[in-house]
Order: C-alpha cells, then structure tokens, then sequence
C-alpha cells in the first residue's frame, strides 16, 4: 500500500515537473537557434 502510494506520489508530482523543465528547456534552446538563424540570415544578406 506504501509502495503504490509512493509510486503515485513519484507520478503526480515529480513527471510533470520533469516534463515543464523539459519544455522550458527546449523552447530556450528553440528561441536561441532561431534568433541565431535571423542573425545568421542577416549576416549573409548584408
């Protein structure tokens, strides 16, 4: 009964932190690799 508990607590809380930490992560990383391309873009027009 503790283990399944525990187990759920794990699920419930924990997964969906990983996740936004995830997504927050990867949309940095999707900001900064766009704005590198307009950079890059810009560059190479002028």
């Amino acid at each position: 009964m503790k283990k399944s508990k525990e187990r759920l607590f794990f699920q419930g809380y924990y997964a969906p932190q990983r996740f936004s930490a995830v997504f927050f992560y990867g949309y940095r990383f999707y900001v900064k690799a766009m704005n590198l391309g307009f950079y890059i873009n810009n560059e190479l027009k002028l």
